[in-house]
Parts: C-alpha cells; sequence; structure tokens
C-alpha cells in the first residue's frame, strides 16, 4: 500500500459483519470519518457530483442514508465519497433506482427496507484503496469480472453488447461513462441498478430458457440442492473465529490474514441446442432427454448404481459432475496472464487481454465422488486458423519449438463462453452468490478420446487451481495472504507450527521475480502437512514433478507419496531448498547457451538429478515481452522443477503429497509453485519432450 497518501479509503474503515445480518453481507464500521480526512475541495468530489445532480437524487438520498456497517456512530457512504480516495462508482440514475424499488414490490425507493437499501449502495461501489479507480479502458468486455469486489465483497462481471454498450452483471447497462472526479470515477447505470443475485448457481441455471436440459439434470442428481447458497456460500464457522488480523514472518513480511472463507461452485453448461443437437431428442421431453442423457452416460461411465440418479456413482451423476468445480471463479480466472513467453501485461496488477502472445491453459479437478480432470485453456496471437481469444475446454494443440505458436489443434475440445444470451437476445445473470456459470458449445465428457488427448500431454497445473478457497475468496493475483490451519480441504494433517502462505508479485512490484504466473504458496516453521493432488486422466506410468526456486531462506522437507494420506511412503532422500543452483554437481545447473545440442545434454545431466530446468515458457516478469526466459537465469539461486516420483497412477485413485520439515527451524520457507503430471508417452517418448 501507499503510505504516502493521505486519505482513508473505505477499505480502511469497513470489515465484515461477523455473521451476516440479512440476506448478503455488508461491511461493518470500525469508526467515524475523521474531518481530517475530508478531501479539500478544489473540484468536485463524487459526493458533490450526486448531490447537485437532479438524475441522482435518490441514490443520493440513499448514500446519505446508508451507514458503513452496523454500529449507530458509523458514517454514511455518502459521507465516506467526500473523502480523499480512489472509488468507481455505479451510479443508477433515478430511473433505474425506482426500477429496483418496483422489482422488491415498493412504490417508491423511499419504502426500500435497510437490507434492500444497502444491497444496491454496497453493490454499486468499488474502493480501489490506493489504485486508480477504473475508468472504461480498463473494464472487461468479454464478461470477466472486475479485479476488485464491490463493497459486499462480490464481484462485478461487464461485458460489451451488440450495441457497444457496457453491461454489469448480465442486466445492469451503463448509459455514461468516465465521469472523472477528485476521488475516482462515475459511471452512470440507467436500467436495472445492480443488485447482485443472492441465489445460487443452480437457480441461475434454471432461469435461463435456454438451459432446460440442464436444470433437469441438476434436479435428477440432486446436485441443484448440493449447489444452494445453503450449502455452500460462507463458512460461518470461519467467521466466528476469533483471529488477529496479520501476522509477521521473520525475514519475509507482514501478511493479511483470510478474512473469510467463502465456498462456491463454477459450472460449464450445455445450452439446449447442444443437448438436442448431439443427443437426437427435444429437451422439452423429459423422460425421453433422460434416458438419452443416460445411454450417452453409461458408455462412458458405466452402470453402478443404475437408475438411482442421486447416487455419486451413477453414470448421470457423474457426467453433471463433470461439469462442476468447487470454487467459484470468475471467467478472467479460469486462466492467468502475467509472464508467458513473449507477453506484455501493461499494468502489473490488472493484466492485459487484448495482446496474447502464446496460448495459456491450467488444470482443475472437477467436483463429486470421483474428480476428473479438466483443462482450460485460451489461444493466442497465432492460432491455426482465425480467432478472438476463445477460451476452450480440454483442447490439445501441438506448438513450434521457437515461440510457441500453434501449428495444429489435436484435439478440438469445446468453447466456453462467458455469458449466456438467449436466441431472442436476452440476456441472462450468471453471476451467482456463490459462483458463475459458463456456456459452452458441445457436449462435455470424460470418454476414452478425451483421457488420451489429455494424458498425451505435459500437464502442468499451478498451486491456485488445486486449492479451491484461494478462488472462491478471490485471493489468485491478490495480497500476501496467511491461512489459518483447516482452511483449506485439499490440505489436512497440518501440524500446529505450520504456516501456509500466498505471495503475489504484483503486489510488490516485483518484476525479478521468478515464479510461474507471478506468485506462489509458501509453507513456514516447522511444517507438516498433506497435500491431496489432482486426478491423473487415464491409468498409467507419470512423473510427477513441482515447480520450486532455492535460496539461503528456504527448508528442506522429505517428500512422501501414496494414496492413503496417513501412511505415505518417503519418496527419495530429504530435498534441501537451501543449496545454491549454480556450480553445483548434486543439481548440475548450466544456463542455456546458443548450442541446443548442449543444452540438450545439461538437460539430460539434471534429470540424472531428480531437476529439471524451469519452463522456457515462462520469463522474468517485467512485463517487456522480451524478459529472461528462466531457463538462462544466471544466480547464485535459481527455478527448478523437482522430480518427486516415478509411478504408476491410477484415474479413480486419489494421490496425496506430504511435506515434513527436516529442520527444527521456526522461519523455515518451503516454496511451491506449479506441478507437473507427465506420462511416460511424454516424457519418455519417442519425441523428446520440449523445453517449454
Amino acid at each position: 500500500m501507499n503510505t504516502n497518501k493521505k486519505y482513508l479509503s473505505v477499505a480502511g474503515i469497513l470489515g465484515i459483519a461477523a455473521l451476516a445480518v440479512s440476506a448478503f453481507s455488508f461491511q461493518s464500521c470500525s469508526e467515524n470519518i475523521d474531518d481530517s480526512n475530508f478531501a479539500i475541495k478544489t473540484e468536485q468530489t463524487i459526493a458533490d457530483y450526486l448531490t447537485t445532480n437532479p438524475d441522482f437524487s435518490s441514490i443520493a438520498d440513499l448514500f446519505g442514508q446508508t451507514p458503513l456497517g452496523m454500529k449507530k456512530e458509523a458514517s454514511s457512504v455518502l459521507s465516506a465519497l467526500s473523502a480523499r480516495g480512489n472509488y468507481t462508482v455505479f451510479a443508477p440514475n433515478n430511473e433505474a433506482v425506482e426500477a429496483f424499488a418496483k422489482s422488491c414490490g415498493h412504490a417508491s425507493y423511499k419504502e426500500l427496507t435497510k437490507d434492500e437499501a444497502m444491497l444496491i449502495v454496497y453493490s454499486c461501489i468499488i474502493d480501489n484503496g490506493s489504485n486508480s479507480a477504473y475508468e472504461s479502458p480498463d473494464f472487461p468486455r468479454d464478461g470477466s469480472a472486475f479485479p476488485l469486489p464491490d463493497l459486499n465483497d462480490r464481484l462485478i462481471t461487464c461485458q460489451l453488447d451488440s450495441l457497444d454498450n457496457y453491461v454489469l452483471n448480465g442486466t445492469s447497462t451503463l448509459t455514461k461513462t468516465d465521469v472523472e472526479l477528485q476521488n475516482g470515477y462515475v459511471h452512470v447505470v440507467g436500467t436495472n441498478a445492480i443488485a447482485p443475485s443472492s441465489k445460487s448457481v443452480a437457480d441461475l441455471i434454471a432461469e435461463a430458457d435456454n438451459m432446460k436440459g440442464m436444470t433437469i439434470l441438476l434436479e435428477a442428481t440432486g446436485w441443484n440442492l448440493a449447489m444452494s447458497t445453503d450449502s455452500a456460500d460462507l463458512d460461518t464457522k470461519y467467521e466466528q473465529t476469533d483471529r488477529d488480523e496479520t501476522l509477521n514472518i521473520k525475514n519475509l513480511a507482514t501478511f493479511t490474514v483470510a478474512k473469510h472463507r467463502y465456498q462456491g461452485f463454477t459450472a460449464f453448461v450445455e445450452t439446449d441446442d447442444v443437448f438436442e443437437r448431439e443427443l437426437g431428442v427435444s429437451v422439452s421431453d423429459k423422460e425421453k432427454f433422460l434416458e438419452a442423457i443416460t445411454d450417452c452416460a453409461e458408455a462412458v461411465y458405466g452402470t453402478a448404481d443404475k437408475g438411482n440418479l442421486k447416487s455419486p456413482n451413477n453414470a448421470v451423476n457423474r457426467f453433471v459432475a463433470y461439469h462442476l468445480l468447487d470454487a467459484k471463479v470468475p471467467f478472467n480466472n479460469l486462466v492467468r496472464h502475467f509472464n508467458e513467453y513473449g507477453y506484455k501485461y501493461g499494468d502489473m496488477k490488472n493484466p492485459q487481454t487484448n495482446t496474447l502472445s502464446v496460448d495459456v491453459w491450467d488444470y482443475f479437478g472437477t467436483a463429486g465422488k470421483h474428480p476428473a480432470l479438466l483443462k482450460v485453456s485460451q489461444d493466442g496471437d497465432v492460432p491455426v486458423r482465425e480467432t478472438s481469444h476463445n477460451v476452450y475446454l480440454n483442447r490439445v494443440s501441438r506448438h513450434e519449438t521457437k515461440s510457441y505458436g500453434t501449428t495444429e489443434v489435436l484435439h478440438e475440445g469445446i468453447q466456453a463462453l462467458s455469458y449466456n444470451v438467449g436466441a431472442d437476445g436476452t440476456a441472462f445473470d450468471n453471476n451467482a452468490k456463490n459462483g458463475f456459470y459458463y456456456p459452452i458449445k458441445g457436449l462435455l465428457i470424460d470418454n476414452k478420446t478425451n483421457q488420451e488427448a489429455l494424458a498425451s500431454e505435459r500437464i502442468r497445473f499451478d498451486i491456485t487451481t488445486i486449492l479451491p478457497e484461494l478462488m472462491s475468496n478471490n485471493v489468485r493475483g491478490g495480497v500476501y495472504t496467511h491461512f489459518p490451519n483447516g482452511y483449506f480441504n485439499c490440505i489436512t494433517n497440518e501440524s500446529a507450527d505450520t504456516k501456509l502462505l500466498y505471495l503475489n508479485s504484483a503486489a510488490v512490484g516485483g518484476t525479478a521475480w521468478r515464479d510461474y504466473q507471478g506468485d506462489e504458496f509458501m509453507a513456514c516453521g516447522v511444517f507438516d502437512f498433506v497435500l491431496r493432488l489432482p486426478p491423473v486422466p487415464m491409468d498409467g506410468t507419470y512423473e510427477l514433478r513441482f515447480g520450486t526456486s532455492h535460496n539461503e531462506l528456504r527448508g528442506m522437507a522429505q517428500l512422501y507419496i501414496g494414496d492413503d494420506p496417513n501412511n505415505l511412503q518417503p519418496a527419495g532422500l530429504p530435498y534441501d531448498m537451501r543449496q545454491s543452483v549454480i556450480n553445483n554437481e548434486n543439481i548440475g545447473f548450466v544456463s542455456d547457451g546458443n548450442d541446443e545440442n548442449v543444452n540438450a545434454e545439461n538437460d539430460r545431466n539434471m534429470r540424472n538429478h531428480g531437476f529439471m530446468k524451469a519452463p522456457r515458457y515462462a520469463q522474468l516478469p517485467d512485463g517487456s515481452g522480451t524478459s529472461t526466459v528462466l531457463r538462462k537465469v544466471e544466480a547464485a539461486t535459481g527455478c527448478l522443477r523437482r522430480i518427486v516420483v516415478q509411478q504408476h497412477f491410477e484415474k479413480n485413485k486419489t494421490y496425496y503429497i506430504r511435506f515434513k520439515s527436516a529442520l527444527e527451524k521456526s522461519d523455515a520457507q518451503f516454496f511451491m509453485d506449479y506441478f507437473e503430471f507427465c506420462s511416460s508417452m511424454v516424457y519418455n517418448g519417442t519425441v523428446p519432450e520440449d523445453q517449454w
């Protein structure tokens, strides 16, 4: 944070209430605003603009009546918007406010309840803190979300409609943008004041008239209930626990302790025309539709618990589960752009997506008792055919070895869309209280062809996609964060001294960082914990690796692996991250030169020691697009891939890896960046594995 800025932001005076007292979460006030923090009014503030413009008299009135939290002495939202700061305000005009009041059953906005007023007031303000407020060139255009949440702690999505108007959350159209004021920007909402839905992902799918088929499947399998906001939204036990707001780690930094523990879902949903095209039946005939989808699913998933669609072993249930992630992921976080080869991010904290140098991807484990591997990728600017940076599920391509441009699509995959528009042009809100859904243009099923395609490539998944809570709580790409023990479902058996941390280079302007995608996960202290790994796509021999970085502050750990989290087997000798990478015979690292034969020989030598260089795909994140690739970094320490094990993995088994500190050192750091599953057909195939 820039401590030279002498203002008190809304974020600085707001904190979430311990338990929601209404249908939505809201921020609570810690104290009144001190008059000394008010701006010197050399030009209009946001409050000035709204109170002197008759078109905004209704929302200005509501801002003045609505407190920042629950305390009696809390200042109003209008007072905060009179103070210095950087605020993005999507101000509804009087017509939009009255439309909201009528939708709540009231004749006038003056009849709104306290909760209803708070909903639209908190939903139209983003506090940008020490960063500049959002102006229209910063807006997402493809249905992605703004990086920062509103005062309700909800993300706002944005897209351009066919008339080039910005539409927020699928329903709120901006009629004017970029009113620049002393403490931020006002953008005018002319229809439908922003009021994020309190409904579940399944409920919003049911409201879309082009998703009747998936609605039938969610209800038949019981997934609609599992996805309810009662089942997945906010972990109230975590809210009730007393904890410090920050944690200082010696020799590292001060970390913000995770404020909340949101849970949720992301759904990829076939529109009805896809089901009808692929199955040859109408979704309006429920019985025939269920028969057709059962035949299709049983051919892939088997006939266990036939007829019992609510069983997690049933084929139809597994078909639905393969469409779901146990995390609420905004469209722009399905993949992350940061330091991929040739990429210029522009704004380190809000990377651009207009010019993409190469394909970007990530992998997720799907929901349910039988999780499976799901790949999400986005086309770069050198595709084999015309594209618009489309996002695909399970697409597998071949790339050339010099610049990683796409040369051939081997497995087409299925295109995913960021928002849902019906045949008549009606836009549907896909931003639920507990997640998002995205329409897809093909039948998503984990059949043998799909499994073989995914197994044919190196599978590299960022640590953030293994831990759904990082996604659901909007941590990826955010501030330094500490997570108390028990925070992650995929991490168990934590010792009392295990401290789990997320670090992001953009938070500190770390252009010399050596992290894949610019962030990392770290364990500190005398750590001991077990991490559940994502599934492999099919049975076979795989090499498991993870991305790491050495320096003198690191620690040493014994690694264990297996399918019983309470009885894992050692994987080699203890791994010491403190050792130098350069001139170390135990590692064998030599920076890449111009002779590719020599580079390949060095790679083989490193593999014999259980190491690989970092992928050529990643470069130092200075945003130039021409910075040094990590394979060429010359330093006393550096980035590597540690080979953990080569062994047989089964698709339908869950595997775990344990990290146990081998040092009694309270400030030892153990670094994790990304993991790789690489099948023997890739790392030991007839064509050598590429450097990317």
